[in-house]
């Protein structure tokens, strides 16, 4: 094995999205279905870079009281996503002790997801980073885990792919890498120490 690649939403990281939803459109004056909806009926589009951050903010201005967004929104936006994110801590500091292996990230991330990750340094735990909304593709599609594979300069063979959603797990399988579809810390080991290279 010569390199271990993580989802980060579900593995590291998990977020109450519902509820970001609510207490940013309560805070800023749009009801929350209506950002639920938004979210709904864009988020292929914002997965994959098509809608940037400037872009997010405009279109949910269009849905509040005033007409418009107002620069305040996005400290609004990452203030309340970050008070609602889990951090799974002890695998991260795990990751930080990997000398042995190319530790990357593979992950389907919108820009208004980024400026959050950003903000912890998220990405600065890896050797490799690809990011559906930055690399304008997205899992399952086979071309982000041969993107990440070309960055590492792995093999298929050689590489693990680590997510917590089996779609997304069948789609690096598809190109030939190793799987582990997490469910929680302690069969991620077990699960990575059955593995036979």
């Amino acid at each position: 094995m010569k390199a271990i690649f993580f989802d980060i939403g579900g593995v590291l990281i998990d977020t109450d999205f519902a509820q970001l939803y609510r207490n940013f459109g309560r805070r800023v004056g749009i009801a929350e279905e209506a950002v639920i909806q938004y979210h709904e009926d864009n988020w292929r589009e914002m997965m994959v870079g098509k809608i940037d951050l400037r872009q997010f903010f405009s279109d949910l201005g269009k849905l509040s009281a005033t007409g418009s967004a107002t620069d305040s929104w996005e400290s609004i936006w990452a203030s309340e996503a970050l008070s609602l994110r889990q951090i799974n801590h002890e695998l991260l500091n795990w990751i930080d002790t990997q000398k042995d292996y190319i530790i990357g990230t593979i992950t389907n991330a919108t820009h208004s997801r980024l400026i959050l990750d950003n903000q912890m340094d998220l990405y600065g735990h890896f050797t490799v980073n690809v990011i559906s909304s930055l690399d304008r593709v997205m899992k399952p599609n086979p071309e982000i885990y041969q993107l990440a594979l070309d960055r590492a300069g792995v093999v298929p063979q050689d590489s693990v792919f680590v997510d917590d959603k089996p779609e997304y797990i069948a789609g690096a399988r598809a190109v030939g890498m190793r799987t582990i579809l997490f469910k929680d810390n302690e069969s991620f080991f077990s699960d990575l120490r059955g593995l036979k290279f």
